[in-house]
């Protein structure tokens, strides 16, 4: 007998690469043997060098979007990444709280890893929605926002930073090394029960990254999705950013900064 196909929404803006936001989404769930519904927070002009304009879209598209998803299937998980104004945020956070309780994973983005162009409104931040994620998955600049203080600069700093998080309300943080200088760039999973877990792996040495943030947050998507206790579904969403980015190479679309190549 076939094991249903795991269903995530994800609720992200459009980026017209494919590398980043709601394609590479779709191609991460469907890398996975997933399937990824799509609400559009906003369309985008972006590229490899950077963000140059974001039309964010109505909060009445935003939840008729929303609502022709929910209306015709229960996602397994709930995926947020960019929402591009403080209106969007507000129902959205409406809309969630009506369709819980469904797992939900938040990707606090706060810029491209293209450039240092925000996204959206001058200072929006999804903490409002923490209370109601399953898992916060911030890299290591957002946490620093999030917190109010300089970024961590080693695991010592992470594990602590992940601990303090939790205060913000979601039910799991999984803090991200990449950008830290250290060679095995360690990630960090910080729960309610108290529970620390490090996952470390070799860092792989590429250009090509852009998306990655997306694609990790997906992946972890449809592993809840599937039913698998979040730790083996952030370890098996690691390994598939590392195999893609180790794999990234072979589109050679782009100089540097390139999308991950999800089918490996």
């Amino acid at each position: 007998m076939n094991k249903p196909t795991p269903v995530v929404l994800s609720v992200a803006g459009s980026d017209p690469m494919s590398g980043a936001g709601i394609q590479a989404d779709i191609k991460t769930a469907a890398a996975l043997q997933g399937y990824c519904c799509a609400v559009i927070t906003a369309i985008t002009a972006q590229n490899s060098r950077g963000v140059d304009a974001v039309w964010p879209t109505s909060v009445e598209q935003l939840e008729a979007q929303f609502r022709a998803v929910m209306t015709d299937l229960t996602p397994g998980a709930i995926k947020v990444g960019m929402v591009a104004s403080t209106a969007l945020l507000n129902r959205l956070r409406q809309l969630l709280e009506e369709f819980a309780p469904i797992p939900v994973v938040i990707d606090p983005v706060l810029k491209a890893t293209a450039g240092d162009t925000r996204l959206g409104d001058a200072k929006l931040d999804l903490r409002d929605l923490f209370p109601l994620a399953t898992v916060i998955t911030p890299n290591l600049d957002e946490a620093s926002y999030y917190l109010g203080r300089s970024a961590a600069k080693d695991l010592d700093e992470m594990q602590q930073q992940a601990r303090d998080l939790l205060a913000l309300g979601s039910e799991a943080v999984l803090l991200k090394g990449g950008h830290m200088a250290q060679s095995d760039a360690p990630d960090v999973l910080a729960q309610r029960d108290g529970s620390i877990k490090v996952y470390r792996g070799g860092r792989v040495m590429t250009a090509h990254t852009h998306g990655t943030g997306c694609t990790l947050s997906t992946a972890i998507a449809v592993g809840l999705a599937a039913g698998k206790p979040l730790e083996d579904v952030v370890a098996n969403a690691k390994l598939f950013v590392s195999q893609a980015l180790a794999n990234a190479q072979s589109l050679a679309l782009v100089p540097s900064n390139g999308p991950l190549q999800h089918f490996f």
